[in-house]
């Protein structure tokens, strides 16, 4: 009898290897089992696992084609008792692949808790074999109907941990156990992220049952593959909402585990991030290196990085020398960002770091440039000191014929009276209105004027409220003439 389970065995093994001479270094790989075993081999004690299109139920075909391996024979209405046998595959050449992911298709129908099967690798040619994964405790969304089982007796001896697929649809009878069986064809897919860049792996399906309570279809499987999940994408947008306050929003990823922001700004005091969305306030201007990352099950910790900068400007702003004067000017002081745009709201419009020729006034510009949130500032030119002379003419003047009358507005480089005269004094001869300009040693002018009326005081006036009484209000006759020729 081990003679023939040895011959058995080593055709096995020929077989498997004359169809794939060498591990399957091609991905994603796909086999449907519609041509047969396509290199798949099976064996260990008392094995009933076939491959071809049964008549049973409740394991029918599958939506991917008529043929697959199953447990239990193409016919049978029990699964062999005593039964610890597998199924197992062409070797794998993961040494370029990264990311390996498995999936298949599963049926289950075994007794609960006592019969079932799982999935196992080897990367030392089979002498020894791991679980593939662990129950359904452990899975996250790249994992999906995995095994439902922590423990199924009749793997004792087969595997360990005893964890896989287990159950019927059925109910409890007597002693058999029902219930937990898939009820269908599922998709079972797992991480094999521990076996990226091993070169020889091999995986076997297992079975084991007990020797009573076999009345079930058994483990069926098809349509298998491997394949190298991509690296997903990952992406980051942010908008300025203030010169210095931020709204990052991040994508990607299928389904993170965790993922962080690092926001370049250890002096802000609240540098980092858990959340996909957040707000971030920087401490002072800068340029700041920002870090979205990623823990994403079967692909590991994943980074995006970019550079966001907050501008600064300093300005020095020279003001205007005469109050009528144009030649105040601002000089901007900005730091040579990418792509740099400065635009100015003055008519017409200027932009660059210096604008001139301006009156007095407020100023706005408005900073853009390449991954920098735009600035908006504003600056108010100003006249230099007291902006220039300031000439002093008497307010009221009264004139009567034959007076002469000096106009003197002060001390000054230079005079222009509406006369024409170019003194720093006018004789006034007549009544009407006499402006003069004048000029000081910066150039700067300044205007002022006066209105010359005539009124003449002829006689004497004596008014009737003259009341020598001591109260302090009319008591002298020389006061009262005193204010009266002032108002004449």
């Amino acid at each position: 009898m081990k003679r023939r389970y040895l011959y058995f065995i080593s055709l096995m093994l020929l077989i498997n290897s004359t169809i794939y001479a060498q591990c399957i270094t091609t991905y994603p790989f796909v086999e449907d089992f519609e041509s047969g075993p396509s290199g798949w081999i099976s064996g260990v004690a008392n094995s009933d696992w076939t491959c071809r299109t049964p008549a049973k139920v409740p394991i029918t075909v599958t939506v991917s084609g008529n043929s697959f391996w199953i447990s239990c024979g193409l016919t049978n209405a029990t699964y062999n008792g005593g039964e610890k046998a597998w199924i197992q595959s062409p070797c794998f050449d993961f040494t370029s692949v990264p990311r390996p992911y498995v999936q298949f298709l599963i049926f289950w129908d075994t007794e609960r808790q006592y019969d079932g099967g799982n999935l196992q690798y080897s990367t030392n040619s089979g002498s020894s074999w791991q679980n593939v994964g662990f129950n359904s405790n452990n899975q996250n969304c790249k994992t999906a109907n995995w095994f439902n089982s922590p423990s199924i007796t009749n793997l004792n001896g087969l595997a360990s941990p005893t964890t896989g697929w287990s159950g019927s649809t059925l109910p409890t009878n007597g002693s058999c156990l029902g219930g937990n069986g898939s009820g269908q064809w599922v998709t079972a897919s797992y991480c094999l992220s521990n076996l990226a860049g091993e070169s020889d792996v091999l995986f076997r399906f297992t079975f084991s049952s007990g020797t009573s309570c076999n009345n079930y279809d058994g483990i069926a499987i098809d349509s298998f593959s491997i394949s190298n999940l991509p690296e997903p994408t990952l992406d980051f947008t942010f908008t300025c909402e203030t010169n210095n306050r931020v709204r990052f929003e991040a994508n990607g990823g299928d389904c993170p585990t965790t993922q962080t922001w690092n926001f370049g700004d250890p002096a802000s005091g609240t540098n980092t991030s858990s959340n996909f969305t957040d707000v971030h306030t920087f401490s002072s201007p800068g340029t700041y290196n920002i870090t979205f990352t990623l823990d994403e099950p079967c692909v590991g910790i994943i980074s995006l990085n970019r550079t966001i900068i907050i501008p600064d400007i300093s300005a020095e702003i020279f003001p205007l020398t005469c109050t009528d004067s144009d030649d105040g000017s601002i000089q901007l002081t900005v730091s040579p960002y990418p792509n740099l745009q400065l635009n100015w709201n003055t008519t017409p419009p200027q932009s660059g770091p210096a604008i001139s020729n301006l009156p007095v006034g407020i100023y706005q510009v408005i900073l853009k440039a390449d991954s920098t949130c735009t600035l908006t500032k504003e600056y108010e030119v100003i006249v230099n000191g007291d902006g220039g002379p300031n000439p002093s003419l008497p307010t009221d003047v009264i004139f009567c014929s034959g007076d002469v009358i000096p106009l003197q507005p002060g001390e000054f480089d230079s005079y222009l009276w509406s006369t024409g005269s170019t003194t720093n004094t006018l004789m006034v001869t007549d009544t009407g209105w006499y402006a003069v300009t004048v000029t000081d040693s910066t150039g700067c002018t300044g205007k002022d004027s006066v209105f010359i009326r005539e009124r003449c005081f002829t006689g004497m006036f004596v008014p009737s409220s003259f009341t020598p009484n001591d109260d302090g209000i009319n008591d002298f006759l020389d006061r009262i003439q005193e204010r009266f020729l002032n108002i004449r």
